[in-house]
């Protein structure tokens, strides 16, 4: 939703760039006769004094001249029928110059009487209409504007834009457990290479998943490696002993201990043994005491500190 206020701001930005463009400002008539070339082609709006000057050969157009209160003078080409002398006008035009004289000129697009005692003298007249030519720089600040906003907010959406779902070829393993190296913790579920399990080791029955805590979501299929009570894996905070991360469930939460559980695997049946002293393991409500195991059976709940778990057949 952003992204639609971003354009909508972009647009009525440009809007006003292009409107105050074309927007005239009351302009010094000294100015005008003191540098002629900087206004020539330019929409202005001057105001003064009226002043009759002459006709022309053709009686629709008329030459008047308006006096600014510093008795600049300038001469204005009208299609009008009348204007009251002596009045103050406000008058918009395009700036020529008399190619004879080389004098400026301002031919006018609407005048209209700023202090006439009659209403009708009062409105704005129409005299023709002439096309405002503004300097080519403006409309090139314009452009650049133009481009630069719109590659911003072509990046706004690039970098606003959901990332992809990340995924992978489910014939390849997500996770080498025998390089090492730690596991990815962006997938749920962690996969090992089962042909590059040892002959001493083999999986314990079941599957491990966190069901609350800092690691929710997250499964475990354990290979577990030999030893005198049968075959065992690890659960703690501490990192896995090289070469063992097959059989270690890593847990990234404080209130579990560097060494909290041992999970063993003897006769088909599986068991979990208390390492914890700070925070023990809690099997279906029950806290064990230190080396004090536990029989697990399908559906069992496992609690580490803030950390809870289900086995799983």
């Amino acid at each position: 939703m952003r992204k639609y206020y971003t354009l909508t701001f972009a647009l009525f930005f440009l809007s006003s760039i292009f409107a105050f463009a074309q927007t005239t400002k009351v302009t010094d008539i000294g100015n005008i006769l003191r540098n002629p070339s900087k206004y020539v082609d330019e929409g202005v709006e001057v105001q003064g004094i009226v002043e009759r000057w002459k006709e022309q050969d053709r009686q629709t157009t008329k030459r008047f001249v308006i006096r600014d209160e510093y008795d600049n003078k300038i001469t204005m080409h009208a299609r009008v029928t009348e204007l009251e002398i002596g009045k103050r006008y406000k008058v918009d035009g395009i700036i020529y110059v008399d190619r004879s004289t080389k004098d400026p000129y301002l031919s006018v697009h609407t005048i209209q009487c700023l202090n006439c005692d009659t209403q009708e003298g009062q409105k704005v007249q129409v005299i023709k209409e002439v096309e405002y030519k503004t300097s080519n720089w403006l409309y090139v600040a314009i452009g650049v504007l133009a481009v630069a906003l719109i590659f911003v907010i072509i990046s706004l959406n690039k970098s606003k834009k959901t990332p992809p779902k990340k995924s992978f070829d489910k014939s390849k393993p997500a996770f080498d457990a025998n390089s090492g190296a730690k596991p990815n913790n962006d997938f749920k579920t962690i996969r090992i290479h089962t042909e590059n399990i040892p002959k001493t080791m083999r999986f314990i029955p079941g599957t491990f998943v966190i069901t609350s805590g800092v690691d929710e979501g997250k499964q475990f299929k354990l290979a577990a490696e030999v030893s005198g009570e049968g075959y065992t894996a690890t659960v703690g905070r501490a990192d896995a002993k090289p070469g063992s991360a097959h059989s270690h469930i890593k847990l990234t939460d404080m209130t579990v201990s560097q060494n909290q559980a041992k999970i063993i695997e003897s006769d088909g049946r599986v068991w979990i043994e208390n390492l914890g002293k700070t925070n023990p393991t809690v099997v279906n409500d029950r806290k064990l005491t230190v080396n004090e195991k536990e029989f697990l059976t399908d559906g069992a709940k496992i609690k580490f500190g803030n950390i809870e778990m289900l086995y799983k057949v």
